[in-house]
């Protein structure tokens, strides 16, 4: 707040970067690291920085065990479809 603003104060402003940590930018991380992208092409697809998803990791490191799981299953599924493949 400006001065001696108060949150009810109509004029309260509510200052400060917006938060990049939505549930669209998420989805874009994981959709990067579904088709094997590294962290460089998952923040660039999600439009973000290397290092803000480093501290978002830090913060909220649950969002580390759903881009492992991506990343582990991603090669699963390529050999499922190429068992399929070969037996087809």
């Amino acid at each position: 707040p400006k001065g001696n603003q108060h949150k009810d104060d109509p004029k309260y402003c509510k200052c400060g970067r917006p938060v990049k940590l939505t549930p669209d930018t998420v989805n874009k991380l994981l959709e990067a690291y579904a088709v094997g992208a590294k962290d460089r092409q998952a923040c660039a697809y999600a439009e973000i920085s290397k290092q803000t998803l480093y501290n978002w990791i830090k913060k909220t490191p649950e969002l580390l065990d759903r881009i492992e799981d991506m990343n582990e299953n991603l090669p699963l599924k390529a050999k499922a479809n190429f068992a399929r493949a070969i037996h087809s």
